[in-house]
């Protein structure tokens, strides 16, 4: 027998069990009235008056984040239309789901199951309970949106920077956009950045890891101009070990995944990205 999860999987339900089990979630403080929980994998923020930011990455994992919540979820914001980020809303039964337009439209457009549509959608920056949240300019997915939290010093955003050398898949846009959209972000005052995986980030810590991306896309870059053949894996992967390792293999995951990061850019030029790189909505708005 097989079970399908409309814009999700088609497999037999006996291998669908770890969609379902709840995982012990850890929850940190992050200031009054602020709290960041995990399952271990992925990561978000939660804020008094039962304000949700996201679902976690399967249904076991957001009616667990339901039960750590213990009271209704007033509004749930979505990050980005990611399925692994906002994709089991349903299991949260929120009141209002607020979505930057971009996000809403891919979500009503995709129809998978669990992902309620939004019912507020914006353009502007919003206000909603101690965050402001706003769209930096393209990063990771459709309707991106970081929320910051001035009176605590915090940052999310995920699916952007993390504390490692973990980050190989390609953002959905331009990596252009992606690290100019993301150096918008140090003219915010924050203390505190909470990734979408891993553990939490000092602003330090943010800055070395969007150091990281720039340098292994300049890499990527240096490669076409030394005619290493970015066509082939082996060589490109040879190539930005030589040129990065020096300060950067102390990050964990470099060796496994510095190499594919840097073929998926050269691929990205090859092909010309995913578009809007040269057009206002591809530049980063002020925060």
């Amino acid at each position: 027998m097989s079970t399908e999860l409309h814009g999700r999987y088609t497999l037999p339900a006996d291998r669908l069990g770890f969609l379902h089990d709840e995982p012990e979630l850890q929850v940190r403080e992050l200031g009054a009235g602020l709290w960041t929980l995990s399952d271990g994998r992925r990561r978000t923020v939660l804020a008094d008056g039962g304000i949700a930011w996201d679902t976690l990455s399967t249904p076991g994992a957001a009616r667990a984040y339901r039960k750590a919540i213990g009271r209704p979820v007033a509004t749930l914001v979505y990050s980005n239309d990611h399925l692994d980020r906002s994709g089991w809303s349903r299991e949260l039964e929120p009141a209002e789901v607020v979505a930057h337009e971009w996000c809403a439209r891919v979500v009503e457009l995709r129809g998978a199951d669990g992902q309620l549509p939004a019912t507020r959608r914006f353009r502007e920056e919003q206000q909603i309970g101690p965050a402001r949240v706003f769209f930096p300019g393209l990063t990771s997915a459709s309707g991106n949106v970081v929320s910051h939290f001035p009176e605590h010093g915090v940052l999310y955003a995920p699916d952007t920077v993390l504390p490692d050398a973990r980050y190989s898949m390609l953002p959905d846009w331009h990596i252009r956009n992606f690290s100019a959209s993301l150096h918008s972000l140090l003219e915010l005052d924050f203390e505190t950045f909470v990734p979408g995986r891993g553990e939490l980030m000092t602003r330090a810590d943010f800055e070395r890891g969007l150091g990281f991306l720039d340098a292994v896309h300049e890499a990527a870059q240096r490669a076409f101009a030394e005619s290493v053949a970015v066509w082939m894996f082996d060589a490109m992967e040879g190539y930005v070990k030589d040129a990065l390792a020096g300060e950067w293999s102390g990050l964990e995951g470099f060796d496994d995944h510095v190499g594919i990061m840097a073929f998926r850019i050269a691929h990205h030029y090859l092909t010309g990205g995913w578009s809007t790189e040269d057009t206002a909505v591809g530049r980063p708005q002020a925060g």
